[in-house]
């Protein structure tokens, strides 16, 4: 086994960890969201509205926008970096233009993406915060014995 073979190994390896490390970051920020919304709940406060608001789907417009240019980048980088690695070690200028040109060309079009597709989404004006201090109170909730019996449109099992 080469060298470039085994350095391939460990680039595929360490994509798919850092996949895995990035899922692995998102479930934990959902559950502690949940767990967050649950323990308002037990308190007696009314949570915050799920990213179904115009002001949160804007904060997710940019975090998407900021994500996507930032992986242009990265990608413009990767291919300036693959440009120059096989034009002058693999002594082929033209191989090396090639298939590092045709990546830049990759994140370019991740830059153009992130400008063209969050630019109308992030024009929703954000909604103004609560007052400090200022706390969400519950609406009251019928006793038990306040309510009437639930009907049941079951039909009978023998």
């Amino acid at each position: 086994m080469g060298f470039g073979f085994v350095f391939s190994i460990i680039f595929v390896l360490g994509g798919f960890a850092v996949v895995l490390f990035g899922l692995q970051t998102r479930v934990k920020l959902r559950e502690m969201r949940h767990r967050e919304r649950l323990a308002m709940i037990e308190r007696g406060l009314v949570p915050p509205e799920e990213e179904d608001r115009p002001h949160l789907r804007s904060a997710v417009s940019q975090d998407r926008q900021r994500r996507l240019s930032t992986l242009g980048v990265v990608v413009v980088g990767i291919g300036l970096g693959l440009m120059l690695l096989i034009s002058v070690a693999g002594r082929a200028p033209s191989a090396g233009v090639g298939v590092g040109g045709a990546i830049v060309v990759l994140g370019i079009a991740f830059l153009v993406n992130a400008f063209l597709c969050c630019r109308e989404e992030a024009r929703v004006e954000p909604r103004t915060p609560p007052a400090p201090g200022a706390r969400s109170v519950p609406p009251a909730l019928p006793e038990l014995g306040d309510r009437p019996p639930a009907d049941d449109h079951r039909p009978d099992l023998p």
